[in-house]
């Protein structure tokens, strides 16, 4: 039995988590000047697959899975680690640290509004208007840029809310998967499938003179992507499943936007203007309301 001090040990960890996650925005749109997107994201998948897989190795949880899991765990990671990262670097690098967490922050009502339509969770009347509310503050987030809106941010802003639907795709589709393995090997293989994915992605772009012209900031921002941003949240996140649950986990998740919007303020100089304000409050308010008596089907 996990004793009252481990349990604060762990909702202290998550809280890191949230911060690390936060701050995963940063390191996206730094990486993305240092190098091309694809082979910065690469490269933190690559690292971060080895050392999961050498992490889940050791600690026993590998297994082996019949020909049909393999296929299904690999298409699951298709589309969690292959699909929406590449959406969403992709997005993030094109449009404002503060704008891509704030519409990120909708994921929790897209993974609940697919599982209503198929059949798996049930939501009142408040939870359905608790997305519709959270869905009007990302138009404001996205209308209200002002001189600073373009092609391009409008673009970035498309592919993040593309990666939000993938993700949460991912997040349900994994549900009959986790009923059956292990959540670390789950994320594990994932994780291996989306390095995997990565590597293809960015292989024209991949040189070795690319690395020779990297400063120590660059492999800096490089570590954090991949240690402080993939792995060390990812096992956090794991460890809190197992200590308090998925859904006291997932509640930390909420904070992770207003993390990432107050770094794109304090330490990329970005502002926002009265609709973007307006609208990640209204975003907000929609997450607030939508996880007000949520029932789930047994």
């Amino acid at each position: 039995m996990t004793s009252p001090g481990s349990i604060g040990v762990t909702y202290g960890l998550l809280a890191i988590m949230a911060l690390l996650w936060g701050l995963m925005f940063i390191a996206i749109k730094l990486g993305g000047r240092a190098m091309p997107i694809s082979v910065y994201n690469a490269d933190r998948f690559l690292v971060g697959a080895v050392l999961m897989l050498a992490v889940c190795h050791r600690a026993g949880r590998w297994r082996r899975v019949e020909w049909r899991e393999a296929c299904e765990l690999t298409g699951l990671g298709f589309v969690g680690h292959g699909l929406t990262q590449m959406a969403f670097v992709s997005g993030v690098v094109r449009t404002s640290t503060a704008s891509s967490a704030l519409i990120w922050g909708c994921t929790p009502l897209v993974v609940a509004s697919i599982s209503a339509l198929l059949g798996l969770e049930r939501l009142r009347a408040r939870q359905w208007l608790g997305a519709l509310v959270a869905l009007a503050g990302v138009a404001a987030v996205v209308a209200g840029r002002g001189t600073g809106f373009t092609g391009q941010t409008l673009a970035g802003d498309g592919l993040v809310l593309l990666s939000v639907l993938f993700l949460a795709i991912y997040v349900v589709w994994s549900r009959s998967l986790l009923a059956r393995l292990d959540l670390w090997f789950v994320t594990t293989w994932m994780v291996c499938t989306g390095a995997v994915i990565m590597l293809a992605w960015s292989a024209p772009q991949q040189s070795l003179q690319l690395y020779r012209s990297l400063n120590l900031r660059d492999w800096g921002v490089l570590f954090y992507g991949t240690v402080f941003a993939l792995l060390v949240p990812n096992l956090i996140f794991l460890k809190g499943i197992q200590d308090v649950g998925r859904a006291r986990a997932s509640f930390f998740m909420n904070a992770v936007p207003l993390v990432g919007y107050l770094a794109g303020w304090l330490f990329m100089g970005e502002t926002m203007g009265p609709l973007q304000l307006t609208g990640g409050a209204v975003i907000g308010v929609g997450i607030l309301v939508s996880q007000l008596n949520t029932s789930v089907k047994t």
